[in-house]
């Protein structure tokens, strides 16, 4: 939900020209209409995996694909042959981050819950080395990282996803060991 939540508000920032909406501080990189775009496929794949699995396959492809499509374009150049305006484009690493959560998401959907939570798990923590890179910008870290373009929105939305991916199947897979509902998790929590 916050993620379908932060990608409409920045297409609704986008819309009526206020680009605060689409960013949440000043001065700092905004969340793209294609993002936006993929994360609204992400948090719809993401919802499908309670109750309607076999719809949630074709949702996360869609998500791969976009994601593999963005990393292939910034390789192409495309962003920079101005068919579209570039802030429209998604960074590489946020195509990425749409491969790599749309993979989990298909796992998930497929049964493989541990692997699908693993591949969750990494995710989180590379978004999470992205928020860390926006909260200390001066730090030795982003200067490995140089103009990421990835959002404070997009971080945001990436670790919501990923808190999904890894609470959708609670009572299974790693999560379990975390969870009061089952005996390994009591014993886990203790």
């Amino acid at each position: 939900m916050l993620a379908a939540a932060v990608a409409v508000l920045s297409l609704s920032g986008w819309l009526l020209h206020a680009p605060l909406l689409s960013r949440f501080v000043q001065d700092r990189p905004a969340l793209s209409p294609m993002t936006a775009v993929g994360l609204l496929a992400a948090a719809s794949a993401l919802a499908m995996l309670r109750g309607r699995q076999s719809r949630a396959g074709p949702l996360s492809a869609v998500q791969i694909l976009l994601g593999i499509a963005i990393v292939a374009a910034h390789a192409a150049r495309l962003p920079q042959r101005g068919w579209m305006p570039a802030a429209w484009w998604s960074s590489p690493l946020t195509g990425f981050g749409f491969a790599v959560s749309g993979s989990a998401t298909a796992l998930l959907a497929g049964g493989r819950v541990m692997t699908g939570q693993v591949l969750a798990f990494a995710m989180l923590l590379v978004s999470i080395l992205f928020g860390l890179a926006h909260v200390f910008p001066k730090a030795d870290l982003y200067r490995y990282m140089p103009g990421t373009g990835v959002a404070i929105p997009t971080v945001l939305s990436f670790v919501a996803l990923s808190l999904g991916q890894l609470l959708s199947f609670s009572d299974r897979g790693a999560s379990a060991a975390l969870s009061p509902r089952n005996t390994a998790g009591r014993a886990g929590l203790r």
